[in-house]
């Protein structure tokens, strides 16, 4: 796992390194989020799976997933799952 500050850093991992799945956190704010997805997107073409909590995810769209975690065992069990589906 790396971790990313803001779509410039997402841009900068994705140039330098193999990156199998984008993970946008909850806590992000909408516009950030945003910013996130786009360059996940151009640089890195994996799936981005967004975590939300509370209302519905905004940025869903294909080969992309969204998971609200009430548990830990459920959120590793959602990566899980998608990581399955790249190797299908």
């Amino acid at each position: 796992m790396l971790q990313a500050k803001g779509s410039a850093g997402v841009r900068d991992l994705c140039k330098k390194k193999k990156i199998n799945l984008v993970l946008i956190g909850y806590s992000l704010p909408p516009s950030e989020k945003r910013k996130v997805w786009v360059e996940a997107r151009k640089e890195c073409k994996t799936p981005i799976l967004q975590l939300y909590q509370g209302a519905e995810p905004e940025l869903i769209e294909s080969n992309a997933f969204a998971h609200e975690s009430q548990t830990p065992d459920d959120f590793v069990k959602s990566v899980r799952s998608v990581l399955r589906r790249l190797s299908n």
